[in-house]
């Protein structure tokens, strides 16, 4: 397993891109370490108190594992490798290799208008524009430093925050991506 260190400003929460193996498969999984337990909200399973948030490429050689075998074994196997407690983090897949991922930090659907932005074209048709996909994941987490919010929507000005967060990690991550081809 090799390691590469996220360079960012959060002080006092890593971040690091491991590199690994599930059976057979090279794996690169961004994992973002807090200092103690922190509050989340995210897409995949509600409210939780964690201090583990894992992004994780799946290679499509791996797909039909997780169709056949289920989600749970090759959860199990990731945590395994990665040597962390599963019941203590949360696990986004996506198909986006980690060295082009990106994260915004504002002290608080926005992926489509980076998507526009760029003039984004659908892998499927490049005659139509790219709008992202169903199984897009976030996690949201609150270190307790801030106010409570009640509502999050375009109305308020925690939504227009979040918003210009997703859309500036979103822009880029796609930059990224394009210098690494």
């Amino acid at each position: 397993m090799e390691l590469k260190t996220v360079k960012w400003s959060f002080e006092g929460i890593k971040a690091v891109i491991i590199y690994h193996r599930f059976r057979g498969s090279k794996l690169k999984t961004l994992l973002i370490e807090f200092p103690k337990n922190v509050l989340t909200l995210n897409t995949k399973c509600r409210f939780r108190m964690i201090r583990y948030i894992c992004n994780n490429i799946v290679p499509q050689k791996l797909w039909n594992l997780i169709h056949e075998e289920g989600q749970r074994v090759y959860l199990k196997g990731v945590f395994s490798t990665l040597n962390i407690p599963q019941e203590n983090s949360i696990i986004l897949h996506t198909a986006v290799d980690m060295e082009n991922s990106a994260i915004k930090d504002e002290r608080f659907e926005a992926k489509v208008i980076a998507l526009q932005d760029l003039d984004i074209r659908s892998n499927n048709n490049p005659d139509l524009q790219a709008t992202g996909t169903g199984s897009d994941n976030l996690v949201i987490v609150s270190l307790g430093t801030d106010p409570k919010i009640n509502c999050v929507s375009g109305h308020v000005k925690i939504g227009e925050i979040m918003a210009g967060a997703v859309t500036l990690a979103t822009k880029v991550a796609i930059v990224k991506c394009r210098r690494g081809k």
